[in-house]
């Protein structure tokens, strides 16, 4: 793949890991705001649980990305 295209997924990578962290703190306190008022938070842990597994995947993709890079970086 060219390195320019990496770069590209790599920035898009970066900016999905960025809005999952935030989507898992806003969760995080809806779930925490659900138990205060003693509602059924199954629903909210059950989409916290996703949004931490596409964070993992996000995460994943930019180390490959990062990895794929430094292999077509030129050596120093």
């Amino acid at each position: 793949m060219h390195p320019d295209l990496l770069l590209n997924h790599l920035d898009r990578a970066e900016r999905h890991i960025v809005s999952g962290r935030k989507k898992i703190i806003e969760q995080i306190g809806f779930i925490a705001w659900l138990a205060w008022l003693r509602k059924d938070a199954t629903g909210a842990k059950a989409l916290l649980r996703e949004f931490e597994r596409r964070l993992a995947a996000h995460i994943t993709d930019r180390e490959r990305l990062r990895a794929q890079l430094a292999y077509l970086a030129p050596a120093a």
